[in-house]
């Protein structure tokens, strides 16, 4: 392998201010420390965790089911195949979207969805109107076999209006994480990479800073 990896940040920002799932509260920061007093800058930081880019354990809408902290580092990186829909017909992707692509997912742990939502990141309807998976589109990933996660670029696998998230269950319920709003994803068109989606939270859920690492000839811009 090249030992100078190209790295791609498909994070958005932990910022006041900042996107938010509709009924949550504001991610806030309040000062604990400033330069002249104490010598030192720092700051409390209050946000639910699953705010900007961030993963869903299982143990999210499955009771029982592993949370964060009862999954091994190795869980959350490994070889990541693109899959861009983003000139499919309507919001959902369908699992005919997916379908005439399952053949080169063949050795992907993590398939990231480039769905076209990430030029309405911070827009009023970006959760509640946003791409999505269906029920049958989640079941089909959730059948590739060795499988970690899915990872989009939109606020929910599920659509705004199904309160018992086929998607989530579908997935999460495979063993599989699911990592939302992501940026960047077309930066990754026809490159083979490793993705890395590492937890800060040993909880239901939390923001990650997730990069694909990119190595060889292919690490060019």
């Amino acid at each position: 392998m090249d030992a100078c990896p190209r790295l791609v940040d498909l994070s958005w920002p932990l910022r006041p201010g900042m996107a938010m799932f509709p009924d949550d509260p504001p991610l806030a920061l309040a000062p604990l420390g400033a330069y002249g007093p104490d010598g030192f800058l720092s700051h409390l930081a209050s946000l639910p965790l699953h705010s900007g880019t961030h993963v869903d354990a299982p143990g999210h809408v499955l009771p029982g089911a592993p949370m964060l902290s009862d999954l091994p580092p190795e869980r959350f990186r490994g070889p990541g195949a693109l899959l861009d829909l983003r000139a499919r017909p309507s919001l959902a992707v369908t699992a005919a979207d997916l379908a005439p692509r399952l053949a080169g997912l063949a050795g992907a742990e993590f398939v990231l969805l480039s769905t076209g939502d990430e030029e309405r990141w911070g827009g009023a309807d970006y959760y509640t109107a946003g791409a999505h998976l269906t029920p049958e589109a989640a079941a089909l990933l959730a059948a590739l076999p060795g499988l970690k996660g899915v990872g989009l670029d939109a606020g929910s696998a599920d659509a705004a209006d199904l309160r018992d998230l086929p998607a989530h269950r579908a997935l999460l319920g495979a063993g599989c994480i699911i990592v939302e709003n992501l940026r960047g994803l077309a930066q990754l068109a026809g490159k083979r990479f490793r993705f890395w989606c590492l937890p800060v939270f040993g909880a239901d859920g939390s923001p990650v800073r997730a990069v694909a690492e990119i190595h060889g000839p292919e690490a060019r811009p």
